[in-house]
């Protein structure tokens, strides 16, 4: 910075040019020093802030380039539970529908016309097909195959329909023996061999009693089964 370049006037003076009155040049000393004095706070001023702001900024770019690990990781889990989930839906294939398997349907005479076999437990039992002689009946814990249709027992005739394994277009298993099954069903199929079937008439108590089972079936009542063995592991 040059020497009076705030008062002209000192500096001609101290050049020995001109004269100035003493008050007059108090007055101007005073303001020039005011000036520099503002102009060196100032300046300090702003070379202290300089650096200051310099830091500020570059937190400010930190905290904006970096993201916290907690809310990247829940990005990413977001992401990775939500590819799942997209991979499940390009999955799931439409529900297959079932294939009825076609079966003998036998006349309603042949409810009266066929013999029946008696249980002492109540069970009654009409052969209507016979298997190969060289089968065997299943022993307690294995597992059998079958196929049937069940009825309301209505005075000894099919009444509404209860369920149907043929209509449903895949066989149902169990393991005989160990009340996995009505009681009904469980001691007459131990006398089945594959290949055999059997049209079953069980009393309420040998099936699903008093309490019944849902609405198809209400307390106390009779059920008629027409099973087929179809294997026996």
């Amino acid at each position: 910075m040059k020497r009076g370049m705030f008062c002209p006037e000192f500096n001609n003076l101290l050049k020995g040019e001109g004269s100035m009155n003493m008050k007059h040049l108090s007055h101007k000393l005073y303001s020039s020093v005011t000036l520099l004095s503002l102009a060196a706070l100032l300046s300090g001023c702003c070379c202290n802030r300089g650096p200051q702001l310099e830091e500020e900024e570059l937190e400010t770019n930190i905290e904006l380039n970096t993201v916290d690990p907690q809310i990247s990781k829940g990005v990413n889990l977001k992401r990775e539970e939500a590819a799942p989930e997209e991979a499940n839906k390009a999955k799931t294939a439409p529900a297959k529908k079932a294939t009825p398997i076609p079966y003998e349907k036998y006349p309603i005479s042949s409810y009266t016309d066929l013999p029946f076999t008696k249980y002492d437990s109540g069970l009654k039992v009409q052969i209507l097909k016979e298997g190969p002689a060289s089968g065997e009946s299943p022993k307690r814990g294995q597992t059998v195959v079958t196929h049937y249709n069940s009825w309301h027992s209505k005075k000894g005739k099919p009444g509404r329909e209860v369920d149907s394994t043929y209509d449903r277009g895949e066989p149902f298993e169990f393991k005989i023996g160990y009340g996995y099954v009505i009681r009904g069903i469980d001691e007459a199929v131990m006398d089945m061999k594959p290949g055999d079937k059997r049209r079953i008439f069980i009393p309420s108590e040998m099936a699903f009693g008093q309490a019944g089972a849902t609405d198809l079936v209400p307390g106390d009542t009779d059920l008629i089964y027409e099973v087929e063995v179809v294997d026996i592991k």
